[in-house]
C-alpha cells in the first residue's frame, strides 16, 4: 500500500465464540469490487443480500469498512477508535493477507458484552 491508499478495516463483532466448523461446506462470499476485496465468510455465516459488506450468523455480525488513517499509525487509530466507543485493545499482532502486510487487533467492548477483530 502507498501512503495515499485508504486503510481497509474489517470488523467482526462476536457475541458468541467460534468461526464455523471447517467442515468443507460451500461458504458465502463477500465481494466489494471498489476495494478489490473478495473473501469467503466463515462456514454457517450468510452475506446480506442488500449489503455485500455485511455478514451474519445468529447474533454475531461482520462488516467490511474502509477508513482513512488521517496520518495516524494503525495501532493509534484502532486505540482511539475503540476508546471512543468504550472499548479497549486486548491484543495486536502483525499478519499477511494475500501477500500484503496487515495488523490484527482484538478489541473488547465491556458495556456491549462483545469483542471485535479489526484488521
Amino acid at each position: 500500500m502507498t501512503k495515499s491508499s485508504p486503510t481497509l478495516i474489517m470488523i467482526f463483532a462476536f457475541t458468541v465464540t467460534g468461526c464455523g466448523s471447517g467442515d468443507g461446506q460451500d461458504r458465502a462470499r463477500m465481494q466489494v469490487p471498489e476495494l478489490g476485496l473478495s473473501m469467503d465468510v466463515p462456514s454457517g455465516w450468510r452475506v446480506d443480500g442488500r449489503n455485500p459488506r455485511l455478514c451474519a450468523k445468529g447474533d454475531s455480525t461482520g462488516v467490511v469498512m474502509d477508513e482513512p488513517l488521517e496520518g495516524k499509525a494503525f495501532a493509534e487509530h484502532v486505540r482511539r477508535l475503540s476508546e471512543a466507543q468504550g472499548g479497549r485493545v486486548l491484543s495486536s499482532k502483525p499478519l499477511a493477507i494475500s501477500g500484503c502486510d496487515a495488523i490484527q487487533a482484538v478489541i473488547e467492548y465491556p458495556t456491549a458484552d462483545s469483542k471485535s477483530i479489526k484488521v
